[in-house]
């Protein structure tokens, strides 16, 4: 399978980081995702959700004045000028735009291991109106050995030599004991507890495994990573000629 010929990117290649107040007329803030923590019905372990502020489905931005073929032609246009970002045309009809990027989130300076997101957009236009979403199969990596990695075409990940690189987990998971039997020619096999603590194995989760926020800088990040996917399309449709 061939890869693309596409290593990844400094986000910055990606996206100029966008501070910009808009006069359109769209719910005005900066941010539209967030990091948020559930906890598991059975065991009580936690872990992290990306979701649209306010726990919705999507995120609504409004476009006053816009009809929904013109918002989604605008969206077209704007991925034809955003040439990483990939549109995924198999998943997309007049309702809903799918797009993908693959580039850095942050690299180790910042959060112990290189953070790399695979992310899946919905862009919903409607009149007046486009929705947001992070879609299902969006996944961001983690390597603590500063792993290459490469995006085939039907968007596998993999890393250039094999280095090793690991799906994110938002939260640690609970230290565990495991049995571990030591053979002894007296006494036969003795049964014995070793504690595993898996915080040492994922410094640069965000909580611990009870919950706790450990690195909320590096929750800025993964929060400033999403919401650019909608900060940049605004910026845009402020200058685009309908």
């Amino acid at each position: 399978m061939k890869l693309i010929n596409q290593l990844l990117y400094s986000k910055k290649s990606i996206f100029a980081f966008i501070c910009v107040f808009l006069s359109i007329n769209n719910f005005a803030q900066n941010k539209y995702f967030e990091v948020v923590l559930k906890k598991t019905d059975i065991g009580n372990y936690s872990y992290g959700q990306i979701l649209p502020v306010g726990g919705a489905k999507n995120y609504p931005v409004a476009f006053q004045g816009k009809t929904k073929s013109q918002l989604y032609q605008m969206i077209k246009d704007y991925l034809k000028a955003r040439p990483l970002l990939l549109l995924k045309e198999a998943y997309t009809t007049q309702d809903l735009i799918t797009y993908r990027d693959f580039s850095y989130i942050c690299d180790s300076s910042k959060s112990v291991a290189d953070l790399i997101g695979k992310t899946y957009i919905y862009a919903m236009p409607e009149d007046n109106i486009i929705k947001f979403s992070v879609a299902k199969g969006s996944v961001i990596y983690s390597t603590l050995f500063h792993a290459k990695l490469q995006i085939t075409q039907d968007d596998n990940v993999a890393s250039i030599g094999d280095a090793p690189f690991n799906e994110y987990k938002y939260a640690q998971p609970k230290t565990e004991e495991i049995l571990t039997s030591k053979s002894n020619f007296f006494l036969g096999n003795v049964n014995k507890k070793k504690k595993i603590y898996m915080n040492l194995a994922y410094p640069e989760c965000i909580y611990d495994s009870e919950g706790k926020l450990i690195n909320p800088i590096i929750k800025n990040y993964v929060e400033q990573y999403y919401n650019q996917f909608v900060t940049d399309i605004i910026a845009f449709a402020s200058t685009y000629k309908y």
